[in-house]
């Protein structure tokens, strides 16, 4: 045993010395051997790296990052210089964000009120307006188009009527077919008519079947509303004399080998008005059923002739495919947003069978403009008109002072529709905060109900400071509904209530793509980083947008110093006349460009740095 311990220990001894050294320093060199090549290892992994890099420079540097997509054919066709977005396939197109181009089309009215606005399909538009001065109507067929700059549209038909149409819809898949409701507007005819008719972009011709007319009603029938149904079918609601509240249900037959047959079904009456104080409107909901929206502002808790918003579900059984006078309507339960102060004029649009957003003016915020969200359970195992109503989610639009002034002459026209099949929706009112001026603003429904502003407010006129005298009208179509695209017309009409000059009217087209994700150079596109630019006419220090068709348009001051405001000294063209906080205006196109469009900032008159993702 002796000897193999000393023989152990002469393991570790010291050839000159002799002397011993502990078993540990053994470990010490291994460590420090170890750690010098690690040293080398790492210098040499990333001198490897390094000259990687260069080899690919053209897509990831310091000063750039472009990439191809995989599918740069894609871009061929799209002039460099172009902001792009993506499509519903995943490709490159130009043009990103949201705009809005103004007047695309001139349509000229006289005495114009109680405007309608259909989409016939992607580029054509119906509308229709109600003469004042002569108890008839104008309709004309708008056919819009795209440009290198933006929207352009033209008037292919005009037809006058001798009907007073207050509203028009469209009947779905029945190849342009309109039904149109009228306003009473004597005291001794009987004019309180539904007809049908028919706007053809192929001819282009606009028609009114004369012997569709039906009456609904007898005189001072006034305030009524109509929505489509079916591709044959509609339900209207109305006030009937001595004021009283009805609603029913009509039946197209299309198979006759004249004109159109319209039917109503007996009517049935869900309210009592004897002082004309309630006001409703209706949102289709099935081919079956609507729900009705209403408020009685002489209730005791109005406010300065508000009441609580009150909503009920509206169904219909019976009837044959093209007759409706055996069908039954049942009106249900109504609910109460005891919250609420409704005032004047409402809206509604469905966003699905079974909710819908109403706009309306609520007394009890200042007359702020709100929407809300309303829903229908059902619940499973439950009656239709038993079904549990529910009042959802709220959006102030205008916190306040909107909707307050000489209402009753029509200066709190507001109107709502859905513009996209992702729970978007357009409200557009007169704002008399803004002496009258009519305005536009996007909102979208989240899958939880929840609504969140989609866009800013639009000024889409200086309205007018004389408010006794002059009344402003406005209405709304979706053309383009899908989760990436949205077209949609906003007919405005600012008209003196006497009759005395002709009204100011513009035709304007909203175009909402996804967000921009970069600039095309080449077959490339830049996502981020710099892009030169041969024109040479950027503005160093100033943000750059761009418009639904790619051009960009820089923001009216440099950046930091808040975008998208226009001082009237700057933009006097401006449609708000004061400002345009939310969005750029550019003058030479009249159109407006959301700030969620931005692409980048200019960095020298030929060099903009890209932010766009």
């Amino acid at each position: 045993m002796l000897n193999r311990l000393v023989q152990g220990e002469e393991d570790y001894r010291d050839p000159e010395s002799g002397s011993t050294r502990p078993k540990q320093w053994k470990w010490f060199h291994y460590a420090v051997a170890v750690a010098v090549a690690f040293v080398f290892i790492s210098l040499f992994v990333l001198f490897g790296v390094v000259s990687n890099q260069k080899s690919t420079n053209n897509y990831y540097s310091s000063s750039t990052i472009s990439s191809s997509f995989s599918s740069s054919s894609t871009i061929k066709g799209i002039s460099a210089g172009k902001a792009v977005s993506f499509n519903s396939a995943g490709q490159i197109q130009a043009g990103a964000g949201t705009s809005l181009y103004m007047d695309i089309a001139n349509v000229v009215a006289d005495c114009p009120s109680y405007p309608s606005l259909l989409a016939i399909s992607a580029s054509n538009y119906l509308l229709s307006y109600a003469n004042e001065d002569t108890d008839s109507s104008t309709l004309q067929l708008v056919q819009v188009s795209s440009t290198s700059t933006g929207m352009a549209g033209k008037i292919i038909s005009t037809l006058q009527s001798k009907y007073y149409i207050y509203a028009m819809e469209l009947l779905p898949d029945s190849d342009g077919a309109f039904v149109a409701i009228c306003q009473d507007t004597s005291t001794n005819d009987e004019t309180a008519y539904v007809v049908v008719g028919r706007a053809n972009p192929s001819g282009p011709t606009i028609t009114i079947y004369d012997s569709s007319a039906v009456l609904y009603a007898q005189t001072y029938s006034v305030n009524p509303t109509i929505v489509a149904l079916s591709s044959n079918s509609f339900m209207i609601g109305y006030y009937n004399d001595p004021a009283k509240l009805f609603v029913a249900y009509g039946r197209i037959d299309f198979t006759t080998s004249t004109a159109p047959k319209t039917t109503l079904s007996p009517a049935v009456k869900f309210e009592d008005d004897t002082t004309y104080s309630f006001y409703f409107t209706l949102a289709p909901l099935t081919s079956t059923s609507a729900m009705v929206l209403m408020y009685n502002n002489t209730t005791p808790a109005d406010i300065n002739g508000s009441g609580e918003l009150q909503a009920a579900l509206v169904t219909v059984a019976g009837g044959t495919a093209n007759d409706a006078t055996t069908a039954t309507v049942t009106v249900g339960t109504f609910y109460v947003l005891k919250s609420s102060q409704v005032s004047y004029y409402m809206s509604a649009t469905a966003l699905s069978d079974s909710a819908v957003v109403v706009a309306y003016a609520d007394a009890s915020q200042d007359y702020a403009i709100v929407c809300q969200v309303i829903k229908l359970l059902n619940q499973t195992g439950v009656a239709a008109n038993d079904q549990h109503i529910v009042f959802g989610a709220t959006w102030t639009v205008n916190s306040g002072r909107a909707a307050t002034g000489n209402l009753k002459t029509g200066l709190m026209d507001i109107d709502v529709a859905t513009i996209s099949t992702a729970g978007e929706f357009m409200v557009l009112f007169s704002d008399l905060s803004e002496n009258g001026a009519m305005t536009a603003a996007t909102g979208q429904v989240s899958a939880s109900g929840e609504i969140s502003r989609a866009s800013p407010d639009f000024l889409l006129n200086q309205g007018n400071s004389q408010l006794a005298s002059v009344a402003s009208w406005g209405a709304v179509a979706g053309g383009i509904l899908t989760p990436l695209q949205s077209q949609t017309a906003i007919l405005t009409f600012l008209a003196t209530t006497d009759c005395s000059a002709m009204a100011t009217s513009s035709f304007n087209i909203l175009e909402r793509l996804p967000g921009a994700v970069g600039i095309v150079s080449a077959n490339e596109v830049t996502v981020h980083g710099n892009v030169a630019y041969s024109a040479n006419n950027l503005v160093p220090g100033k943000k750059y947008y761009t418009t639904t068709k790619g051009n960009l348009v820089a923001d009216n001051n440099y950046a930091g110093r808040g975008a998208g405001y226009c001082p009237a000294s700057a933009y006097s063209s401006s449609p708000s006349g004061s400002g345009c906080t939310g969005y750029v205006y550019d003058a030479s196109t009249k159109t407006m460009i959301s700030l969620d469009s931005q692409v980048g900032l200019a960095v020298s008159t030929n060099s903009l740095s890209v932010t766009a993702v």
